[in-house]
């Protein structure tokens, strides 16, 4: 029993690591693209 627990929370933490790593590359992509309009908008 204690082996399945460990192996769970170890899954878990692989599960929160990742969801961690797609929320920053979604905040990066949104500031990329805000970066990206406000230097076409100054090219206008």
């Amino acid at each position: 029993m204690n082996t399945k627990d460990v192996t769970i929370k170890k899954a878990n933490n692989w599960i929160y690591i990742l969801e961690a790593l797609i929320f920053l590359l979604f905040v990066l992509i949104l500031i990329l693209w805000f970066i990206l309009r406000k230097k076409e908008e100054k090219e206008k």
